[in-house]
């Protein structure tokens, strides 16, 4: 999925002059001034418009406004993946505290360890905790 880019003066300005509306017309259709659409137009750029300010324009250009979260990846790997470095950390520790008693894991068991310890982090609803 690619995402679609913002346009450099943003959605409403775009899309109104593509409309060819100029912004006295759009400001006359929002029943606002036209100053207050240009400092409208101008927050959206910069990003301080608010969510109602957008769904009031949307509307005014005859446009339906859409707002969503869109994951880089699966939820299901996010979680894993950060389940997986917090684990990384926590075996760590461990091991630092083993080595300064001479002790060293085993490769074999600390692979199946990590293992244990993101699921356990994941079953336990502990992956975004402060403290794993």
């Amino acid at each position: 999925r690619k995402a679609l880019p913002l346009p450099m003066q943003g959605w409403i300005k775009f899309v109104r002059e593509s409309l060819q509306m100029t912004s006295t017309q759009l400001a006359s259709r929002m029943n606002i001034s036209q100053p207050t659409l240009s400092r409208m137009e101008a927050g959206e750029v910069v990003g301080t418009i608010t969510m109602n300010t957008l769904r009031r324009a949307a509307h005014a250009l005859n446009c339906e406004l859409y707002y969503a979260f869109v994951p880089r990846t699966s939820l299901s790997q996010s979680l894993e993946e950060e389940a997986h470095t917090r684990a990384k950390s926590i075996l760590e520790r461990v091991n630092r505290t083993m080595s300064l008693e001479n002790q060293e894991p085993d490769m074999s068991a600390q692979r199946k360890l990590l293992e244990e310890i993101t699921r356990d982090l994941i079953d336990s609803k502990r992956v975004w905790s402060s403290k794993p």
